[in-house]
């Protein structure tokens, strides 16, 4: 359909495109037509672009035919405080596929494409972008989420699609006992075994720690580390005192939020005057630290 639009006294012809999910296509040509080259034949045989909001790198695999591309797809916490720690992760996803397609290929001589989704820890980006990943471009398996809670809320999309999930740093116990049909996979072991580790850390310190506090990020991977721990340190170290507060995660709050929050449960950890403390979270622990010039503390941090 062609409409007339006036724009600064000219005449012009824009030509109006249907939504790339109503355009039936059979290869990748009926697409990039209407659409540009980000864009493919997607699921269920209809359009899709590959980027979204929260989707917005795209590696295409040099010299392939853009029909015998398999796409696959990242879901990561990439923004800001997760940065120094999951940045990493993603750079080593497009290293291992830059390094399959320079060597070897999938059955048919077909190379891998990725899409890279940043879900800013937010468990309901994560599903905006696992949506687009699944429904709209059709990836047969997702890399991620990095976080725990963003597991967790997927699952249930991931079975229902029968789409595969690999996380590399998922670490919630209760991620094991999904009934997941054997598609939700990590590659790190569960924060019962490193609660563990941590416990056994801190009986191993000589001289032992008098009293211990335990500030954990209140989410499912802190909670999921804090609650096995408080139960081996009680085997481990019986009669010596272990106070613990809970603090809020960092996302979706400004940074003035943050810093109040922090202050007001490290006051309250101050309190309790323990001469060792542990902190169970993410990489926002950094700015925990550097926000209160929480310098000098015992070991283990």
């Amino acid at each position: 359909d062609l409409h007339r639009v006036d724009r600064r006294q000219r005449q012009m012809c824009i030509r109006d495109s249907p939504e790339p999910a109503d355009v039936v296509c059979e290869d990748f040509g009926t697409c990039t037509e209407l659409y540009g080259e980000d864009s493919t034949c997607g699921a269920q045989g209809r359009c899709a672009l590959l980027t979204s909001d929260e989707c917005t790198k795209v590696l295409r695999p040099s010299g392939a035919d853009p029909d015998e591309i398999v796409w696959i797809g990242s879901i990561l916490a990439t923004s800001e405080p997760f940065t120094s720690t999951v940045v990493p992760i993603e750079n080593a996803i497009e290293l291992a596929i830059d390094d399959f397609n320079s060597v070897t290929s999938l059955p048919d001589g077909r190379k891998v494409g990725w899409i890279a989704c940043d879900s800013a820890g937010s468990p309901a980006a994560a599903a905006a972008a696992a949506e687009h990943l699944i429904d709209e471009v059709g990836v047969p398996a997702i890399i991620g989420p990095a976080l725990s809670e963003e597991v967790l809320a997927l699952a249930p999309t991931v079975v229902e699609s029968g789409t595969f999930m690999i996380s590399p740093s998922a670490t919630a116990a209760s991620i094991a006992g999904l009934d997941d049909s054997g598609l939700i996979w990590r590659t790190i072991s569960s924060d019962g075994v490193q609660a563990n580790a941590i416990a056994d850390r801190l009986a191993s310190l000589d001289p032992p720690p008098e009293s211990i506090l335990i500030l954990a990020k209140n989410d499912a991977y802190g909670v999921g580390l804090f609650e096995p721990m408080i139960q081996r340190l009680a085997a481990q170290l019986p009669g010596v005192p272990t106070g613990s507060l809970l603090y809020p995660d960092p996302v979706g709050l400004e940074s003035d939020e943050v810093e109040r929050a922090y202050a007001t449960v490290i006051a309250e950890g101050f309190a309790q005057e323990a001469d060792t403390i542990v902190f169970l979270g993410a990489s926002e622990v950094v700015d925990v630290l550097e926000a209160l010039s929480l310098i000098h503390i015992s070991e283990p941090t």
